[in-house]
């Protein structure tokens, strides 16, 4: 496990940006990558440091085996500070300073904090912090928390036979379900535009799959291929079968990429209204195209030129399916020329 979004939020928000060290208040830069750091510390900036009040390991400073596991690395167990007193904390084993004594040097700093700021200040903190509550949720609820799991979404819906296992068509389910009852707020305009368009597009991509147009196999939901099924060979009807099969796998991919240019869309918002680090470690999200054999790529998948003041209106599925169409050339079944990133709705 490591430390979340919302984590690093609420400790660096309620430590405002400093040392929680009694008398120091050492102001402190943002942590990013290593190399990204190195280059910082040689500008003479001080890097903060999201010390653990309870080490993971056995012999590691203030360990408690009865601490739950996944509260390792939430906010409640962990204190900022600059790197002279997180050395300072755990030194000899942490010996000199047990847990109550950091929890109480904690709650002592962040009252300070929350004493020197105005009520308007007090406010906006506490919006953001319910905001990147609301941000980890969304985040789990559509999988991009989990590499792994989201690169396996989109890479099996991205096939020539899109599919999806029958859990993860629940959890996109119940995605679109929270999204209809979240409220944005009015302080975060571009936020509220970014997860409109994102609701959108989950809404259409779930009308896809949740279609007759997809059969249940197994434990997965895959496009169904009726050319496969002829009651007799009939060459006419067959090929008119595959289009069809083709236009609707290729209707599904442009969701997909869809999917992960609004999901881009929401972090470039929170980015440019809420805080610039926003996911500054996990980066953008990614989709994988190809078939794992002979094709396998990995996109980063964006709005291009895109205008907040005038959004484009997200296309239904009926238009993107002739969008396909118009996209193909007239006997190509296999829609072999047809991209599906790059379709064009502009007329």
């Amino acid at each position: 496990m490591a430390i979340n979004t919302l984590a690093r939020k609420l400790l660096w928000g309620r430590a405002g940006d400093s040392c929680a060290w009694p008398g120091c208040n050492q102001s402190l830069t943002a942590i990013a990558g290593d190399e990204e750091a190195g280059a910082l510390a040689t500008q003479g900036l001080i890097l903060g440091e999201e010390a653990h009040i309870r080490s993971s390991k056995a012999s590691g400073p203030r360990h408690d085996p009865t601490y739950p596991e996944d509260q390792l690395d939430t906010y409640a167990n962990l204190v900022l500070l600059c790197p002279t007193h997180h050395t300072v904390i755990d030194k000899e084993g942490g010996k000199g300073w047990p847990t109550d004594g950091i929890l109480a040097m904690k709650e002592t700093h962040e009252l300070q904090v929350r004493q020197s700021r105005g009520f308007s200040d007090q406010r906006r903190q506490k919006l953001e912090e319910q905001m990147f509550a609301q941000l980890a949720v969304w985040e789990h609820k559509l999988g991009i928390d989990d590499e792994d799991e989201w690169t396996n979404l989109t890479f099996g819906l991205n096939q020539a036979i899109p599919s999806i296992h029958s859990d993860r068509l629940q959890r996109l389910l119940g995605l679109g379900s929270w999204l209809l009852s979240r409220s944005w707020s009015p302080e975060l305009p571009r936020v509220r535009i970014a997860f409109d368009r994102h609701f959108a597009v989950v809404q259409i991509l779930l009308s896809a799959l949740t279609e007759d147009i997809f059969e249940k196999v197994n434990s997965h939901w895959r496009l169904a291929r009726p050319y496969k099924h002829l009651d007799k060979w009939d060459p006419v009807e067959y090929e008119r079968l595959l289009r069809e099969t083709n236009v609707n796998a290729a209707a599904v991919w442009h969701l997909t990429c869809e999917l992960s240019r609004s999901a881009n869309l929401v972090i470039e918002a929170v980015r440019g209204e809420l805080d610039p680090l926003y996911r500054f470690d996990e980066g953008m999200v990614l989709t994988r195209d190809g078939d794992g054999i002979m094709v396998d790529l990995v996109r980063r998948d964006e709005y291009r030129n895109w205008n907040w003041e005038a959004p484009p209106p997200v296309p239904s599925l009926q238009k993107i399916r002739e969008v396909v169409v118009a996209a193909a050339e007239p006997n190509d079944t296999r829609l072999e020329h047809v991209n599906p990133r790059t379709l064009s709705f502009d007329n």
